[in-house]
C-alpha cells in the first residue's frame, strides 16, 4: 500500500508532526510519499531524520502553494483538491493523510476515485465557535456532513477533544470521528537558564509568549495590561516575545513597547528560533501566555508548559479553556482585556500537578493515526 501525506505550509507544529509521522512510517512496511511545500527543504535541518527506504519526498511548486493558500475558503479548498487529485494519480496512492483536513472540504471527496481513502485532522470545532452564524454556520454543518457521509473519508481525527468524537459519531451515525491526543514535543536536554544571557534579574517573574506575534494571540493586550501597572508593579517583571510579527500590528506593538521600556524589561526575539532556544526559554520562564482569541482548537503551547512544569495563562472558554482547566495547566481569564490580564499578572499563581504528560506522548499520537 502507498500512503501520501500532503501539506502546503510548514509552520507552528507542522514540522514536528511531519517528523513524528516520518519516524513512525520509517519502521512500517507500507510505502509513503510526503508531498510538501519547498520551504520544507529549508526547515528539515532543524530536526534529525532517520534513513528510510520506504519513504520519498516530492515538492509542490510555488504556484501550487499559492493556489492552495491564497484566497477564500471555497476557492482554496477547490484548488487544493484539484492539486491533490493530480498527485494521487501521479504516485498511485491508495490512501491520503492531511494534517489540515478541512482545508480541502467540501470538494476533495468528489475529486478522488472511490478506492482512495482519506484521513485527516480536525482542529477547529464549530461547536466552540460563537462567531459562526447564518450562512457560515450552515456551510460548516454541510462540510461536517460531507466528512461523515462520504465513503472516501476514512477517519476524522479530532485533535485533543475527548468529548466531541462521540457527539459527532452519534449525530451522524458513524464511527469516523476519533480522538487524537496532541503530542508533546520531543524535547531533549540539557536545558539552560537564560537569565544571565538575556540580562534578566534573578528575582524577576518572566512572562513568555511564543509563536506569531499578532492580534489573535492578544500580544497587544499583554502590553496594554502592563502599561496599566505602576512602576513598582512592573519593576520585578520581564516580558519575552518570540516569533514572527504580523505586519499589521508591528508598528503599534513597537509603539507600546517604547512606552513600556522605561518601567519594565521587554525582550523581543524576532523571527524563527531553534528548538533548543525555545526549550531553554520555556525552561527559564515562569509563565507561558496563551491568551488566544481562537479558543475552538487546542494549542501546542500547552504541551510545552506541561513538559516544563510552567503555568499557562489562557482563556477560560472553548476547547482551549477546557484543556487548561481539566488538566490543571494554569489559570484562565473569563474575558481577556488589559485590566483582567493585569490582575492575573499581579496575582500569586500556584503550580498544580498535571497528568497531561502521561496521555499525550508521540507514541500515543502515532498509534492512533496508524492503527
Amino acid at each position: 500500500m502507498k500512503i501520501m501525506i500532503f501539506e502546503t505550509v510548514i509552520s507552528g507544529h507542522v514540522l514536528e508532526w511531519i517528523h513524528h509521522i516520518y519516524e513512525y512510517a520509517s519502521k512500517e512496511k507500507n510505502e509513503y510519499v510526503f508531498v510538501l511545500p519547498p520551504t520544507f527543504k529549508d526547515e528539515q535541518s532543524r530536526l534529525t531524520w532517520s534513513h528510510a527506504n520506504n519513504i520519498e519526498f516530492a515538492y509542490l511548486s510555488d504556484i501550487e502553494v499559492v493556489k492552495c493558500t491564497k484566497g477564500g475558503l471555497l476557492k482554496t479548498a477547490y484548488e487544493a483538491s484539484r492539486i491533490i487529485q493530480n498527485y494521487v494519480k501521479l504516485f498511485r496512492a491508495d490512501e491520503l493523510f492531511l494534517i489540515f483536513l478541512m482545508k480541502t472540504i467540501p470538494f476533495l471527496p468528489f475529486f478522488l476515485p472511490s478506492n482512495v481513502k482519506v484521513s485527516g485532522v480536525l482542529y477547529r470545532i464549530y461547536l466552540y465557535d460563537s462567531t459562526k452564524a447564518g450562512f457560515r454556520l450552515f456551510l460548516e454543518k454541510i462540510r461536517y456532513w460531507i466528512l461523515a457521509k462520504s465513503k472516501t473519508i476514512k477517519n476524522v481525527f479530532v485533535l485533543n477533544d475527548e468529548n466531541v468524537p462521540s457527539k459527532f459519531n452519534h449525530k451522524y451515525r458513524t464511527n469516523k470521528f476519533i480522538y487524537l491526543p496532541d503530542p508533546l514535543p520531543q524535547i531533549d536536554g540539557p536545558f539552560y537558564d537564560l537569565r544571565n544571557e538575556l540580562g534578566i534579574p534573578s528575582l524577576n517573574k518572566i512572562f513568555f509568549q511564543f509563536g506569531t506575534i499578532d492580534k489573535r494571540k492578544n500580544s497587544l493586550t499583554i502590553l496594554e495590561a502592563c502599561l496599566l501597572m505602576s512602576e513598582e508593579e512592573c519593576s520585578d517583571k520581564t516580558l519575552i516575545f518570540s516569533g514572527r510579527f504580523d505586519p499589521t500590528i508591528k508598528d503599534e506593538f513597537c509603539r507600546l513597547v517604547s512606552l513600556l521600556r522605561n518601567k519594565m524589561q521587554v525582550i523581543i526575539l524576532e523571527g524563527f528560533i531553534s528548538y533548543q532556544q525555545l526549550n531553554n526559554l520555556c525552561f527559564t520562564t515562569d509563565y507561558i501566555m496563551t491568551l488566544y482569541d481562537n479558543v475552538c482548537q487546542s494549542s501546542g503551547t500547552i504541551g510545552y508548559s506541561a513538559f516544563f512544569g510552567k503555568c499557562v495563562i489562557g482563556p477560560s472558554n472553548g476547547l482551549l479553556g477546557d484543556l487548561i482547566i481539566k488538566n490543571k495547566l494554569g489559570v484562565v481569564i473569563n474575558q481577556i482585556t488589559p485590566e483582567t490580564v493585569k490582575q492575573v499578572m499581579l496575582s500569586p499563581i500556584e503550580k498544580q500537578q498535571t497528568t497531561y504528560i502521561s496521555s499525550h506522548s508521540v507514541d500515543d499520537f502515532c498509534k492512533v493515526l496508524f492503527k
